[in-house]
């Protein structure tokens, strides 16, 4: 009888995980706030109102930045004081609104005010290169159709997009008035401090209405194959143990894309079981949704079944798997073209061959190596303090005050749907 090596599989490590990707963040973040602020110019008029300028209630008056905080204090030489630190959870109420959701995907609505000049003007985002001057960093759908491109000179973008807007205004006013004109380009410089923080912006209020954990995804040091820009574009949350307030994983897409919605944000989402998995199928995989009228898809779904991470992984690039581009032309040079065909060969031939972050970067996106996910942290206090007219080591009666403290200082946690994390007396 042969003897048989003995073998030893590798553990996966599976949890459900989503990733939210928004596509060019920089032209995105600027359209966003443009269309609130014109939608918040029209809705002026009306907060002058003096019955409407009190919100209804004290939740009303709090950011999920600024939490309120309860604090009762009496300055006394016996005080209790209890203080409770509060984490984000308000899955317990999900956001409100209307929500359609159709095989797990929300229809998004079309933003409003879409007919102004600064609404539809071509929009192209440059920055400062150390070596080449002022290039392109970022630029919309309508200018990248003229022909302006990622890194080309401001200058040359400039001139493309005045010239073949005059040359349609010209025909337009002769041949067919009909026609919209084509308003001038808008030029912008990159505000990469305005991308993170509108980001961070986003993920703390999806951190207070679907589930606490959640992060920015995390950077290398150089930037992935197919990125131009080196900035944070995604989301990244564990969603484990609060589906089921959701009606289970697409009603959490659902919620997640009301969210996006409102603030006039358009997005891929992915669940999977690895951090790797989830952004992959977020940036590469076709999306699962029915519909095909461009007007309402805002939004594309996939869902990766928690046993199928390594089907559903197949078809995609090897640029899926955020590696460096060096190595992306390696293995396009050997003719690997999926992450399929990469599966197929032995790990320590490619990591002779092209190196250990190759396979990390597998092992990582099949759960064989656990990828942890740096959740924004919002400190929020609650306190409360009642004074005791002496010291007293009475047992029974510091319970009952600590109880009491307890109570007051928690007392502001239920309004926000939030619960507590760590609580010192």
């Amino acid at each position: 009888v042969t003897p048989q090596p003995l073998t030893h599989p590798r553990q996966t490590l599976m949890k459900r995980l989503l990733c939210i990707w928004l596509p060019n963040w920089p032209v995105q973040r600027r359209r966003a706030e443009s269309l609130l602020s014109a939608n918040a110019n029209l809705n002026a008029p009306a907060t002058n109102d003096k019955t409407t300028a009190e919100p209804r209630d004290s939740t009303a008056k709090t950011s999920p930045l600024h939490p309120p905080s309860q604090t009762v204090e009496r300055s006394s030489p016996s005080t209790l004081h209890a203080s409770s630190r509060s984490a984000s959870n308000s899955t317990l109420h999900p956001p409100s609104g209307r929500v359609e959701r159709s095989e797990g995907r929300a229809e998004p609505e079309l933003p409003t005010h879409t007919s102004s000049p600064q609404a539809t003007a071509p929009l192209i985002i440059w920055h400062a290169d150390p070596r080449r001057g002022r290039i392109v960093a970022a630029s919309c759908q309508r200018a990248a159709a003229m022909g302006v491109r990622l890194g080309m000179p401001i200058a040359q973008a400039v001139d493309i997009t005045t010239t073949l807007a005059d040359q349609h205004n010209s025909s337009r006013n002769v041949a067919n008035q009909s026609l919209p004109p084509i308003p001038t380009a808008i030029i912008d410089e990159h505000d990469r401090v305005a991308d993170r923080r509108a980001l961070h912006s986003l993920a703390t209020e999806l951190q207070s209405h679907l589930c606490p954990q959640i992060a920015l995804e995390t950077l290398d040091r150089f930037k992935w194959a197919g990125r131009f820009r080196h900035d944070p574009e995604a989301l990244v949350a564990e969603i484990d143990g609060v589906t089921h307030l959701f009606n289970d994983e697409p009603g959490l897409l659902a919620a997640a894309a009301t969210i996006l919605k409102r603030r006039h944000l358009k997005a891929r989402l992915a669940i999977a079981s690895t951090v790797g998995a989830a952004w992959a199928l977020a940036t590469h995989a076709p999306s699962q949704n029915r519909t095909k009228d461009p007007a309402k898809n805002h939004f594309d779904f996939f869902l990766a079944p928690a046993d199928r991470t390594r089907d559903a992984l197949q078809t995609l690039p090897p640029s899926a798997l955020r590696l460096n581009p060096t190595d992306v032309e390696t293995l396009q040079r050997l003719g690997i073209e999926t992450i399929g065909s990469l599966l197929q060969l032995p790990r320590n031939g490619l990591a002779t061959r092209i190196g250990h972050g190759l396979c990390n970067r597998i092992a990582q996106a099949l759960g064989e190596v656990d990828e942890p996910i740096l959740a924004i942290d919002i400190p929020t206090e609650h306190t409360a303090s009642l004074e005791l007219e002496y010291p007293t080591d009475a047992v029974d009666l510091i319970r009952d005050r600590i109880i009491r403290l307890i109570e007051s200082a928690t007392a502001s946690l239920r309004p926000l749907g939030r619960g507590v994390l760590r609580l010192r007396c």
